[in-house]
C-alpha cells in the first residue's frame, strides 16, 4: 500500500505476510502472521495510551466473537427447524399426528423437540445478552460524548466484566447448537451437501 505524504502517494510501505494460521474449528474468519519490518507507523490513539486502546479493540473483536457464536446457534436452529418440519419416519409416540401423510415429521418426537428448543434458548438468549452489551456500549459513548467522565467509567467497567463472559458462553453454547443440528439430521447431518 501506498502511504499519503501531503497530497501525493509516498513509497510503498513494507508490509507482509509471513504465514495464514492452520486453524481448527471455525475457519470464517482467517488469522495470519503480519510482518512490519521496516515499515512506516503513525500514532493513531492518544500517546502513552496505546494499551488502553488495545483493551478498548480487543473487547469490540470479543462481542464479534460473542456474535459468531450466537450466528452459528441461529442457523443451526432454523436449518434444524425446517429439516424436522420436513423430514418423515415413524409416527410419534403419542400417536398419529399427521395420519394423511405415511409418516409423522419428526418434529412431534420428543427428542428432537428438546434439541429444537434448546437451539432456540441458545440464540434468542445469546442474542439478548448481545443487545444488552451493544446497549451498554451506548451508554457509555453517550457519557464519553456528554463528558460525564464517571459514568462513562462504570460503562466501561461493565463492558469490561461482561465481554469475555459473552465471548467464551456463547461461542461455546453456539457450538453445542451446531452439534445439535448435526444430531436432528441424524445420519444426514455429517454429509458436508446437507445444511447441518
Amino acid at each position: 500500500k501506498r502511504h499519503i505524504a501531503g497530497e501525493k502517494a509516498g513509497e510503498l510501505n513494507s508490509l507482509g505476510t509471513s504465514r495464514i494460521e492452520n486453524k481448527m474449528g471455525c475457519h470464517g474468519s482467517p488469522t495470519c502472521q503480519i510482518e512490519f519490518d521496516g515499515a512506516t507507523g503513525w500514532l493513531i490513539g492518544t500517546p502513552n495510551r496505546g494499551l488502553n486502546h488495545m483493551f478498548t479493540f480487543i473487547n469490540t473483536s470479543r462481542l464479534g466473537t460473542a456474535v459468531q457464536g450466537v450466528a452459528a446457534a441461529e442457523l443451526a436452529f432454523q436449518n434444524s427447524l425446517w429439516y424436522a418440519k420436513e423430514r418423515r419416519s415413524m409416527r410419534s409416540l403419542s400417536g398419529p399426528k399427521e395420519p394423511n401423510q405415511v409418516a409423522d415429521a419428526i418434529i412431534h418426537q420428543p427428542s428432537v423437540r428438546t434439541m429444537l428448543l434448546t437451539q432456540k434458548a441458545v440464540s434468542e438468549g445469546g442474542r439478548s445478552m448481545v443487545y444488552e452489551c451493544a446497549k451498554i456500549a451506548d451508554h457509555m459513548q453517550q457519557a464519553e460524548e456528554a463528558g460525564d467522565e464517571k459514568k462513562a467509567k462504570e460503562m466501561d467497567s461493565q463492558l469490561a466484566f461482561l465481554t469475555p463472559i459473552l465471548k467464551g458462553f456463547l461461542t461455546e453454547v453456539g457450538k453445542e447448537a451446531a452439534d445439535l443440528g448435526i444430531q436432528v439430521y441424524g445420519g444426514h447431518g455429517f454429509i458436508k451437501d446437507n445444511k447441518a
